[in-house]
């Protein structure tokens, strides 16, 4: 058997942003009290000058749309009992032959909506699913998502699904060493779906079979946690949780919540406990580019943000790709000492400097877009 190439997540290599992207553009999000973005961008679509982000809160999500200047247009926000209603929101996608929001609610229930976000109609199927990641192949009749419940036997996650009538076409598992019971982040590019296995692997998904393409290494201490996984889940399918979460704060522990694949590169987007949070339980962004021409693997932890005039940011996470341009966000404000360097940074417009400067931690996060 061919050995996978390897993704060193912990690279050294040190390199400017503007050394591996050739434009960079900063979008401050419009702060109003309906566009407020919660705990976590949970996926991120792109469609005629318009930016839709499911929009992780404490209790539930919404889907928010900006404009690509970063003004807020409006907010899907349907928890109800009504007949335009749904009471879950577990993923969304946009059907790119309709150019229609889908919106994928409690099992067997999906509402279609317009650009605008104006209700179109509902759709309910019998055999139903609640998707927590899906994504739409280029030129398919079909997209992919994963199975949030275990409505199927153990290890059934990974479904194919019909646009048209969102019927199940397949129902398999996602891979054979660990079901894939933590999240599954999907991306896809023109034809080609690649999905993140917690056995941290990256799989690329073809119509009819499932080919492992990278193995990602995340450090022994996450070897060690995953070795054990597999038991602990065995034994106890639900409790394993907790578990996990102790490995997450003592630091041993990485969890995947993006991944995507561009011609020329792939990226993961992952958290870990804050190094500098002792004994108290607080997620810190980051994520890797692996450059398939080079082979090698840029942490954003060594990357220098020379744009802003920063050597590096500690929390940033990359949230999707679409139409040759990487998105991501700032997941927390600038300090006072960085907006000094911002201020006489020599790259930015002025009109963004300003809006950097003036930012709070009150405001909404800045998106960048990597091209």
């Amino acid at each position: 058997m061919e050995e996978l190439t390897a993704i060193e997540v912990n690279s050294s290599e040190k390199m400017p942003i503007s050394r591996l992207f050739q434009q960079i553009d900063l979008i401050p999000l419009e702060t109003c009290d309906s566009s407020l973005i919660g705990m976590d961008v949970k996926r991120l679509e792109c469609k005629a000058d318009r930016i839709y982000l499911l929009n992780q809160m404490n209790t539930r999500c919404n889907l928010l749309c900006f404009d690509t200047t970063g003004t807020f247009l409006f907010r899907i926000d349907r928890m109800g009992n009504g007949p335009q209603e749904y009471i879950y929101l577990g993923d969304f996608f946009i059907d790119p032959r309709k150019e229609q929001i889908v919106l994928i609610a409690e099992s067997g229930h999906f509402l279609y909506l317009d650009l605008d976000g104006n209700f179109i109609a509902t759709h309910r199927i019998e055999r139903g699913y609640y998707a927590k990641q899906t994504v739409v192949p280029e030129k398919e009749s079909f997209y992919w998502a994963f199975n949030d419940v275990q409505e199927y036997s153990l290890g059934i996650d990974l479904l194919q699904l019909d646009t048209a009538t969102m019927e199940i076409q397949r129902a398999f598992s996602s891979g054979t060493i660990l079901p894939n019971s933590l999240p599954a982040p999907l991306a896809t590019n023109g034809v080609q779906t690649i999905y993140y296995h917690i056995n941290d692997t990256i799989y690329d998904i073809g119509k009819n079979k499932i080919a492992p393409l990278y193995r990602v290494c995340m450090g022994e201490k996450q070897d060690i946690c995953k070795r054990k996984l597999s038991e602990l889940i065995a034994k106890d399918p639900i409790g394993y949780v907790a578990q996990v979460s102790q490995w997450f704060q003592d630091g041993d522990f990485k969890m995947v919540t993006h991944v995507g694949l561009t011609p020329s590169q792939l990226f993961i987007s992952a958290v870990k406990q804050n190094p500098s949070q002792f004994r108290v339980l607080q997620a810190q962004a980051f994520f890797v580019i692996y450059d398939k021409v080079t082979g090698k693997t840029y942490n954003s932890e060594n990357l220098k943000w020379d744009i802003l005039g920063l050597e590096s940011i500690a929390d940033v996470e990359l949230i999707g790709y679409s139409d040759s341009t990487l998105y991501g966000w700032f997941r927390q404000p600038f300090s006072a000492t960085d907006k000094e360097k911002i201020k006489k940074s020599r790259y930015l417009p002025q009109n963004i400097k300003e809006k950097l400067l003036r930012h709070t931690e009150e405001d909404n996060p800045v998106l960048f877009m990597l091209r």
